[in-house]
């Protein structure tokens, strides 16, 4: 029985390591995308926060520089427009908006609030997509990529446009700017206060990559911020 079960263990964690495509690391700059879900539009809160640590250093983390758009209930000719696209390098985020991360409302650990309510004074958002640029000196000297997460209330992370990471509640799920119209499966983060470093992350995977000698990229450039810097500024 035991050696069954273990054979079965085996055979559960070799097909969770290959639900995701292996994504591309670069020389030069890279992205992490992100998506986070409501779960309805009605909901008080929400908010997604990642680490990306790389051999030991942190390249994306909570004060980083972010690129962002919200989108509510009604966004569906925006939403529809961005399709995937929003996910690769080549993508053009200049009209986004910009912020610091972690982007969300209401639960007191977001640097980045958005705006719940609509001009009606409702409450219809849905989605945030979020974008950041990191730098990698030499992408085949990489040995390690480790990606952390905080949600509120659901989320998915992509590398250079292949998918690396989705919470429970998205299993399966084709992520449609408005997925989860109906509802979410409801998740709720730490709520560490922000302008403080997250700890801990609800969740930490090794992401499965490969060396390339670059990956295309956006005109427009984004640097990290440091906790000093925004301590001073916001």
């Amino acid at each position: 029985m035991r050696t069954l079960f273990s054979l079965c263990l085996a055979i559960a964690l070799v097909a969770a390591s290959s639900v995701f495509a292996q994504a591309p690391l670069g020389n030069g700059p890279n992205f992490l995308t992100c998506a986070n879900y409501n779960d309805g539009p009605g909901s008080s809160d929400m908010t997604l926060i990642v680490q990306l640590e790389i051999d030991g250093k942190i390249v994306v983390d909570e004060g980083h520089d972010v690129t962002y758009v919200f989108m509510r209930s009604t966004d569906s000719a925006l939403g529809e427009s961005l399709g995937t696209d929003w996910t690769s390098p080549t993508f053009d985020d200049s009209a986004w908006d910009k912020g610091i991360s972690g982007v969300g409302y209401s639960d007191g650990d977001d640097n980045t609030e958005v705006k719940r309510e609509n001009a009606s004074g409702q409450r219809d958002g849905l989605t945030i997509y979020t974008r950041y640029r990191f730098n990698v000196a030499n992408a085949a000297a990489v040995k390690s990529v480790i990606l952390r997460t905080d949600y509120d209330d659901q989320a998915a992370v992509w590398l250079n446009g292949e998918e690396i990471w989705r919470s429970g509640g998205a299993a399966g799920l084709d992520l449609t700017w408005d997925v989860f119209a109906g509802g979410a499966p409801n998740h709720g983060s730490t709520e560490t206060p922000k302008n403080t470093p997250n700890h801990p992350y609800q969740e930490e995977i090794t992401v499965d990559f490969y060396p390339v000698n670059s990956v295309a990229v956006e005109p427009t450039g984004k640097l990290a911020t440091s906790w000093a810097s925004i301590k001073a500024n916001h």
